[in-house]
């Protein structure tokens, strides 16, 4: 019997992993329409309380619907233009550095020059660094972060619809049959955790980049709340979103005041991150959508491999989704549980 049952389960590992190859092969190959999709889900599950709330003060269905689709609508446009603005203004600050970019270019040439390194090397090398080449990779990145020239419209159209079918949705998931019932509460556990966690990661978002605008403003570093908003919307990208948004403010406090100052700036921002988001936040993360820092960490690389800029931002919906219907109601993958969450089940 053992050995007829180890067959079994090798063929079931072997058909499941040929399987999920072929799953994600067939994600990464239309990644433009999935990561736009999911997001406006996940936006659309965040907003959809907000219906329940305007129904308890007497407003009709209709007004919650419409306020469902003005608060997604306002949420992706208000951070689609906040990144546009935040890369168009810091390419543009970067060009009025140029003497001062070129003179730290000419103390780096000296320093290697004492360390022994030819001056033939260097010029080959410094060249080809120009202040201004930045601002094209700058924009480029922007466009692949917010993707606004592709996807805006799919999103908004989606938005549109999703928010429309989200006053019926409740009331058919209610008729679903019996033995359909784990499926339907897998999804609403999964409903229930994408609005925490996003709750949770705006409130410690707002946190970090109001404490972000008090140390640039102390240390006199240029558009300080741009790069509060900045830091604000990199807070959704777990663990080195952070990083992201220190990049604009350090490198403007070394061209305008000196390496002293970005310096100050590089350990502030590691200081609040560290205090906010890496102490505080993953705990309570943790206790919001059951998953541990390892994972967060592990779903954040594999699915900006999968879906690009997208699976950035929506690495920890896309992990509690795929959680909350394959693992948490199997009763033979439920042990899995707590290795994901990283902590004992609850009694």
């Amino acid at each position: 019997m053992t050995e007829p049952r180890a067959r079994a389960r090798t063929l079931t590992i072997l058909v499941g992993s040929a399987a999920f190859v072929v799953v994600v092969a067939g994600m990464m190959s239309i990644n433009g329409i999935v990561g736009p999709t999911f997001l406006a889900v996940c936006l659309t599950v965040t907003v959809h309380p907000l219906r329940h709330v305007l129904a308890r003060v007497g407003l009709p269905a209709w007004a919650g619907t419409v306020a469902c689709v003005l608060a997604v609508y306002a949420i992706l446009l208000t951070f689609a233009v906040a990144l546009v603005l935040s890369g168009a203004r810091f390419a543009e600050l970067l060009t009025r550095y140029e003497d001062e970019f070129q003179r730290w270019l000419t103390d780096i040439k000296d320093l290697l020059n004492q360390w022994g390194v030819g001056d033939s090397e260097l010029d080959q090398i410094f060249s080809r660094l120009d202040i201004r080449a930045v601002a094209p990779y700058v924009a480029e990145a922007v466009s692949s972060a917010t993707s606004v020239t592709g996807n805006i419209l799919l999103i908004l159209v989606l938005l549109l619809f999703m928010a429309l079918d989200g006053s019926v949705i409740p009331r058919l998931a209610a008729k679903v049959p019996e033995r359909h019932r784990s499926t339907v509460d897998a999804l609403a556990d999964f409903a229930t955790g994408t609005r925490r966690y996003f709750v949770v990661a705006t409130v410690f978002g707002v946190l970090v980049a109001l404490a972000d605008v008090v140390l640039l403003y102390a240390l006199g570093v240029p558009e300080p709340w741009l790069w509060g908003v900045l830091s604000l919307i990199t807070g959704y990208i777990p663990n080195i979103g952070f990083v992201l948004g220190l990049v604009p403010p350090a490198l403007l406090a070394l061209f305008d005041s000196g390496w002293q100052t970005a310096l100050w700036v590089i350990v502030g921002y590691c200081v609040i991150n560290f205090v906010i988001q890496s102490v505080f936040q993953p705990k309570i993360v943790g206790d919001s959508v059951g998953l541990s820092a390892t994972v967060s960490m592990v779903s954040l690389i594999f699915w900006t491999v999968i879906l690009g800029a997208w699976g950035a931002i929506l690495a920890i919906p896309a992990t509690l989704l795929v959680t909350k219907i394959l693992v948490d109601r199997d009763p033979d993958t439920r042990w899995m549980s707590p290795l994901i969450a990283g902590r004992e089940p609850v009694a």
